[in-house]
């Protein structure tokens, strides 16, 4: 899966970990659509039913969330997709209830895509990254499919996956690997949900013509709200919406005095005024909540930043398009340096700008004071030895993810039942034994996306469709146990369930992230 790993080869930030670039205007539902409310159709009159499977990830009740006003997804990379198995996947029904029922749903089987990836740690190691690696994703997801199916599968029938594969050093386009990927999903198999994002939202598009349902777990960082609204078929489980991110972030920062005086030539704090800038990446889901809820928000803090300081690097369709990338990184640290920027937030995912920005911020011997987010992965970035640690002195912010922000040994008490559960399924079941935190979540990650959709279809009542299971995860509230999260919490209006944040800060004395908070309910925009 396209996501999690937060280092492999060379396709950057959007286009290797979620949804953008190009395809279906962002910003509105498409037609018949009335956002993320609970399905109006007659497919929805099927009753729900409280009957769920066995195992880890039900009866963890949460409360509401706060009122309110992310594969593995390779660093640089991009993937050539080629075909898994699983052919001859019937259609149709035969009672009348059938006949309202999604594709990929027969009277005794339901199909799911399941999106992963090859030759990410080769990637990874390419770029001197061999510590980061990715575990056996395949494996992973047949392990939880099999447990399902070994507690009485889905809604009575059994899960069975369409495997389909993504090359992460390949040069294809991303919108070529969309196109193949969702053809695959679609066309040749017509299943009913598939796990995981594209690169661009030519797949959210396709996906959503074919009738099926979409939940992923691992992009770090890519949708807004304006996606969720666009798409309203498309639960998140491994992250919350840009705009809830860039909400929590200027706050996270002034409770942890960010914004004191730094010193960039030494990487330590100081007394030159304090001028901030802005790095993130140039598409729409990026670009909407930078303008309407960051900038914002950091002139309200009393730090506006000047237009000239809020640079949006080149998001490439290829690794052909990689140099264009990097030199746009590249000139934004000399902008920053001549500009005397001291404070620098760095709007990443899976730690491609925290890399490249601060290999080339330490080359000019600039260090500005990083302000970060989960996307950003500092721990599994620093621990895999491709960022010199003075790049790191004084970076603080906002976190969500336990897994990739800590050591193994802080994140371990994090863990719930459900995340026991999921690694011991993992064990039993292939072996494996997780000694890289990415790797672990990403296994995390399937169980996760796996046992929504489980619980999704066992309470969709007796008419399985898009609508119906929609509406069931929706009506989950609190109530699902996540492996890889303390809580997420669904409702009509919230399909990205991430819950609780914590304010992080980097410790040079250590060498360790740590939360300096207790967590705390991330607000709803």
């Amino acid at each position: 899966m396209r996501r999690q790993v937060l280092v492999a080869t060379a396709t950057l930030v959007a286009a290797g970990c979620g949804t953008t670039v190009s395809g279906v205007p962002q910003g509105a539902a498409p037609a018949g659509v009335d956002g993320l409310s609970a399905g109006n159709t007659a497919a929805q009159s099927g009753t729900a039913s409280s009957t769920t499977s066995t195992g880890p990830a039900t009866g963890n009740v949460g409360s509401a969330p706060a009122s309110s006003a992310a594969g593995s997804a390779p660093l640089l990379s991009s993937g050539s997709s080629t075909s898994g198995a699983t052919t001859g996947v019937p259609t149709g029904g035969s009672n009348a209830s059938a006949d309202l029922n999604g594709p990929g749903v027969t009277d005794k089987a339901i199909y799911v895509g399941v999106d992963y990836t090859v030759n990410g740690d080769a990637a990874n190691a390419a770029l001197g990254a061999s510590s980061i690696t990715s575990g056996n994703e395949k494996a992973d997801a047949q392990a939880v499919i099999d447990d399902i199916n070994a507690h009485g599968g889905v809604a009575g029938r059994k899960l069975v996956p369409v495997f389909h594969a993504t090359d992460a050093q390949s040069t294809d386009t991303t919108a070529d690997q969309d196109q193949a990927e969702c053809a695959d999903f679609t066309q040749d198999h017509h299943v009913f949900a598939a796990l995981g994002v594209g690169y661009t939202d030519n797949y959210f598009a396709c996906l959503f013509k074919s009738g099926a349902i979409d939940i992923d777990s691992g992009v770090l960082v890519d949708p807004d709200d304006g996606e969720f609204r666009q798409y309203p078929y498309y639960f998140e489980a491994g992250t919350i919406s840009q705009d809830r991110i860039d909400n929590a972030l200027v706050p996270a920062l002034q409770r942890q005095h960010y914004f004191n005086g730094w010193d960039t030539v030494n990487g330590a704090p100081g007394t030159a005024p304090t001028k901030v800038g802005v790095l993130g990446v140039d598409t729409p889901t990026w670009n909407r909540p930078l303008d309407h809820v960051l900038l914002p928000a950091l002139k309200a803090a009393g730090y506006p930043v000047a237009a000239s300081d809020v640079v949006r690097i080149y998001n490439p369709g290829s690794q052909a398009d990689d140099g264009k990338t990097l030199s746009d990184i590249s000139s934004a640290v000399l902008k920053f340096r001549q500009d005397g920027v001291t404070h620098v937030i760095l709007l990443d995912t899976g730690g491609q700008l925290v890399t490249f920005f601060g290999q080339d911020a330490n080359s000019q011997h600039y260090y500005p004071r990083f302000g970060v987010h989960s996307g950003s992965g500092l721990q599994a970035i620093y621990d895999s030895g491709i960022v010199p640690k003075q790049v790191l002195n004084g970076a603080m912010g906002f976190a969500w993810n336990p897994t990739l922000d800590l050591s193994a040994s802080a994140a371990d008490k994090f863990e719930t039942p459900a995340t026991k559960y999921c690694l011991k399924v993992m064990k039993d079941r292939t072996g494996q034994t997780f000694t890289s935190t990415n790797a672990a979540s990403i296994a995390l990650s399937y169980c996760d996306m796996l046992y929504l959709l489980r619980d999704g279809l066992n309470n969709a009542g007796g008419v399985v469709n898009r609508d119906t299971v929609r509406a069931a995860i929706e009506r989950l509230r609190g109530s699902f146990q996540p492996a890889l999260f303390p809580q997420l919490y669904y409702a009509p209006g919230r399909h990205d369930g991430v819950q609780v944040g914590w304010d992080i800060a980097w410790d040079s004395s250590c060498t360790c992230a740590k939360f300096t908070s207790a967590g705390y309910q991330i607000a709803d925009r």
